[in-house]
């Protein structure tokens, strides 16, 4: 029997290989374009710091959810490529799985483009078009992939799921785009739709251990489409499927299979917190443009309805409404330029795709006409946003030029790459002078974020469970650093730094670890603090000393009215600030996001407003005196309650009255209650610690002389770390 043939130029082609052909050049197209042929050098910054430990966890069998708690999973430091610098022992790994998702992502985008019409040429083209534009999204923004792999598998699985071969005419309104029926004519293909699908389940079992928005996503395409299938009398056999890729990635990762359920718990837990933490502001246009492309999607999905069963279009765009809700918490929620274009860019794609999808079999063309001019309004908002926001060099990656330095970068690496893995060293190498002083015999724990200095040191890592301050979110992710420290596992030495991100309190972040460094861990007495990069040098205790908290008062505050902080001469005051969402504020914190709330602070002759972070105060946190420096964390460490020298710090440091200042009133119920509590604990007792009535500076390279005030038994000469008290005015 002699194989249908296309004819092209003259010639008889077997009717597979145009579709072949296209489709080889899309997927090398894409994997010119969006594999990390040349990434930057690293940094030790706060993304870099992340990065870098993601990709030393799986080196030292860490376990995700107990050992680390963190937004990404155990397949994490595959991702980093989205950021900075990717250590060269894990780049092929790296662009190996890269590799893998874009070959499914483009594999789908090209076949849900390619049903949309029997003409060859014509669907040449529509393939062409979709992956242009899919290329195009993802070089703005990687993550479109992931979220391109959730959206396709949704499309495929349900329209293949509510498919029933048909006799029709070819090209016919009956035509269905998945079912394996070819509109062209000539015998079925049903063995590639299942292929693509089990291919698309088995990248979202790798996305998911990406990062946890994306089990997510993957859990709810997964879910929609097995409840389906079980609503339809079928096996849903997607699910266990998905399930069988996740936890066999999991194992393959190192990670043990108790530690899985752990993993589940905490990522949800700091889900959670992000959504009210991480925020950013954003206006309400960029709200109102997300939701006008979900109503669109999710309203022609409804439309097309005429021709499917109603339980498919029921499930599908409950799915579907469930996926768009779940990529707006997270990326909406931080409302940064990056995050923004995961949605400004990807929605119009997912928007043609859907297109692609209703359009055989279930619509007749003429019904086209209003979602395509959604699509034309929609893709406008994007434009125009990003045009108003950005200067035109941002669409630099649509010219010619971008693609010949991806081609260049692309051969530069394929011809061995040394010059990165030589870059990669010497960056690394001037990073780690900052702690080079760090005795090896030590293991090591930064606060609160730039652990990168500690691996790139060579220090003998060992990450508190949260391993930024600044993800500690909520009361419990804040506990278990806190417990850590108490702990065999808790790090010898601690480099110790006040730092806040956002415009946040600064003791917020991984405030109920202030007590426990308070009493157990002291000042390194060799260590230099000038020497460490102006990191305070904490050496754990022989002997840990106790703490406790003593409630002063409990009041309840209304919103904008001022209350007046216990004096702090005795003590520093602890401070525990709790809210009660009501209805209209957790409705608000489901569809968007939660409302923010600022902190008033007076203190000595002035007042700022700072960040409040609910679960962190929540948590509870170091009030008074305010430490926005490292060397005020060790005076208060340090100090004597009945010394002097601590009234003299009071008088500028000292909390008078705070003030709750909410960016919507209707968020939480009010009043407000609020806690506040005498830290009592033994300070620290270090020879190497003085307090001459001078300005409050950091003294850390000086040296004791003849004359001069410092501590009892240490000789002229000396190295010193000197507190100075502030100048009495």
């Amino acid at each position: 029997m002699v194989s249908p043939t296309n004819a092209i130029g003259g010639r008889g082609f077997p009717k597979w290989f145009l579709p072949a052909v296209g489709l080889l050049a899309a997927i090398l197209y894409a994997w010119s374009m969006l594999l990390p042929w040349a990434p930057p050098p690293p940094n030790t910054n706060l993304d870099g710091s992340w990065q870098m430990l993601m990709q030393q966890a799986p080196r030292q069998s860490w376990q995700f959810g107990k050992e680390v708690v963190f937004t990404y999973g155990p397949l994490g430091w595959l991702a980093v490529l989205q950021y900075h610098a990717i250590d060269p022992a894990n780049y092929l790994p790296v662009l190996a799985a890269q590799a893998f998702l874009v070959f499914w992502a483009t594999l789908a985008v090209a076949w849900i483009s390619w049903r949309i019409t029997p003409h060859p040429v014509g669907r040449l083209l529509a393939a062409a078009i979709a992956v242009l534009v899919y290329v195009e999204m993802g070089l703005v923004n990687r993550e479109v992939t992931l979220v391109v792999l959730v959206w396709s598998f949704t499309l495929l699985s349900f329209f293949r799921q509510a498919a029933k071969p048909q006799t029709s005419s070819p090209g016919s309104s009956e035509d269905n785009a998945f079912s394996g029926e070819d509109p062209a004519g000539g015998k079925p293909c049903r063995w590639f739709p299942t292929l693509v699908e089990l291919g698309l389940i088995v990248a979202l079992g790798l996305a998911s251990l990406y990062k946890f928005v994306f089990l997510a996503l993957s859990l709810a395409a997964v879910g929609g489409v097995s409840a389906h299938a079980l609503w339809q009398r079928k096996i849903p056999w997607q699910l266990p499927a998905w399930l069988g890729a996740l936890l066999g990635l999991w194992c393959a990762t190192g990670q043990s299979l108790s530690s899985f359920w752990p993993y589940l718990q905490n990522s949800l837990e700091i889900s959670r917190g992000y959504a009210s933490s991480m925020q950013l502001p954003c206006s309400d246009l960029i709200v109102g443009i997300f939701y006008l492309e979900a109503a669109a999607i999710i309203g022609g999905q409804l439309w097309a309805q005429g021709e499917l069963p109603w339980k498919t279009a029921v499930f599908s765009a409950g799915t579907m409404a469930l996926i768009l809700i779940l990529l707006l918490k997270s990326v909406l929620v931080r409302a940064d330029f990056w995050h923004l274009t995961t949605v400004l860019y990807t929605l119009p794609l997912l928007t043609l795709l859907s297109c692609c999808a209703f359009w055989p079999g279930t619509w007749p063309r003429r019904r086209m006409a209003p979602l395509g001019m959604a699509l034309a309004l929609m893709a406008s908002f994007t434009v125009l946003y990003e045009l108003h926001t950005r200067s035109r060099t941002h669409f630099s990656y649509l010219g010619v030029a971008e693609r010949r330095h991806q081609v260049q970068a692309a051969l530069k690496v394929l011809g061995g790459g040394a010059d990165y893995a030589r870059t990669y060293r010497e960056t690394m190498d001037r990073a780690g002078e900052t702690l080079r002083h760090t005795p090896r015999n030590l293991t090591v724990d930064l606060y609160p974020f730039e652990t990168g200095l500690v691996m790139a040191a060579g220090c003998r890592y060992r990450p508190r469970p949260v391993i930024q301050s600044y993800k500690a979110y909520t009361p419990r992710l804040a506990a278990l650093n806190a417990r850590h420290l108490r702990s065999n596992r808790a790090a010898d030495l601690v480099y110790f730094q006040v730092q806040a991100i956002d415009g946040q309190f600064p003791p917020l972040s991984d405030g109920p670890s202030w007590p426990e460094l308070f009493t157990r861990y002291d000042l390194h007495p060799t260590l230099d603090p000038a020497e460490c990069g102006g990191y305070l040098p904490l050496l754990r205790a022989k002997n840990p000393r106790s703490w406790k908290l003593e409630l002063l008062a409990e009041r309840e505050v209304p919103h904008e009215q001022s209350v007046d902080v216990p004096d702090a001469a005795q003590g520093p005051i602890w401070a525990e600030i709790l809210f009660r969402p009501n209805w209209p504020g957790t409705l608000t914190t489901l569809l968007c996001r939660e409302p923010t709330m600022e902190l008033r602070v007076e203190r000595g002759p002035d007042s700022r407003q700072y960040r409040l972070i609910r679960g962190m105060a929540e948590a509870g946190f170091l009030l008074s005196p305010v430490v926005e420096e490292p060397i005020q964390f060790a005076w208060v460490a340090s100090t004597p309650w009945s010394d002097p020298a601590w009234r003299r710090f009071l008088s500028r440091q000292s909390v008078r009255r705070i003030t709750l200042l909410p960016h919507g009133k209707s968020a939480f119920q009010v009043p407000v209650r609020i806690r506040f509590y005498r830290l009592h604990f033994e300070p620290w007792i270090n020879k190497r610690l003085a307090f001459p009535a001078d300005n409050l500076a950091l003294g850390g390279a000086g040296r004791a002389s003849a004359g001069k005030h410092h501590p009892p038994g240490t000789s002229a000469g000396a190295k010193l770390l000197v507190l100075h008290g502030p100048i009495e005015e």
